[in-house]
């Protein structure tokens, strides 16, 4: 009488981490962090000048590039951005509102960062 017990104790483990995430996580924001949409046009001081741009950027192809370029420059107060030329004009008046130019061109708003400490 021959009693067999046949115990294959192989444990296969098969440890195959491969994490390779090409994510393009891109979120079209409204709310854009640092600056406020005045609105569409060209931006205004509170005497309702048409002021001069300090720089002219051209082949912006995004509004935050446009954003981070102002970041950039201290004397920036908001810029003026026009999505169909890709175009950034950076302002550094101190802008109260936007006129004219129709939904062609959107005038942002720096937020001037209450610097505590």
């Amino acid at each position: 009488s021959g009693s067999e017990s046949g115990d294959d104790g192989s444990d296969n483990e098969g440890s195959g981490s491969d994490s390779s995430e090409s994510g393009d996580g891109e979120d079209e924001e409204d709310s854009l962090e640092g600056f406020t949409l005045i609105g569409n046009g060209g931006c205004r001081d509170k005497g309702n000048t048409n002021v001069p741009s300090i720089e002219i950027i051209l082949g912006v192809e995004t509004l935050n590039s446009c954003l981070e370029l102002c970041n950039a420059n201290e004397k920036c107060t908001g810029v003026e951005y026009f999505q169909y030329d890709n175009k950034c004009q950076l302002q550094e008046t101190v802008i109260t509102h936007s006129a004219g130019g129709g939904d062609s061109v959107q005038c942002f708003e720096r937020d001037q960062g209450s610097e505590s400490g």
